[in-house]
């Protein structure tokens, strides 16, 4: 099994093209979800831990999800995966609406974050949320539904999900 714990059931979910992953950090994510070929982006605040993505064919941008470095509708698919667990309450609809606007008309967000507390840690999601908290911040978004996952057993605490589209 790949490092990631959570996926979508659904892997065709991630096969658009363009695709951008917020928080791809050293891009593990990436390389065990999304088959290569297109147009892949990682962003995250720092390059340095994305030299190992580089190499592995994606472009990377170091940038706050908050301020997207891109034009109005660029991507078919965000993905955003252990990220909203991480937005406080005022940074996340600041990060929903900028991933909004990145998102082509007919481009879809897929997520996922802990609904529940996690081991404490340098990395630790310090805002879990249950869906209904995440859902009540998707005002513009067209349809928002939860996303069904497989998680491994024991990875860590229970995660939520979603699919939202414009």
């Amino acid at each position: 099994m790949p490092w990631t714990f959570v996926r979508p059931r659904d892997a065709t979910l991630l096969a658009a093209r363009p695709l951008l992953d917020l928080g791809t950090g050293d891009g593990q994510t990436l390389r065990a979800l999304v088959e290569p070929g297109g147009l892949i982006v990682g962003v995250d605040r720092s390059v340095a831990p994305m030299r190992s993505v580089k190499r592995a064919g994606i472009h990377v941008a170091a940038a706050e999800a908050a301020h997207l470095p891109f034009f109005n509708g660029s991507f078919a698919v965000v993905l955003a995966g252990d990220l909203f667990h991480h937005l406080d309450d005022e940074a996340l609809p600041v990060v929903l609406a900028e991933i909004g606007r990145v998102m082509t008309d007919s481009g879809a967000l897929i997520g996922w974050w802990y609904g529940e507390p996690g081991r404490p840690g340098v990395d630790a999601p310090r805002y879990p949320r249950s869906y209904e908290a995440i859902v009540s911040h998707f005002e513009g978004f067209g349809s928002v539904e939860p996303l069904d996952l497989i998680e491994t057993v024991d990875a860590g605490p229970p995660t939520a999900g979603i699919r939202a589209r414009l």
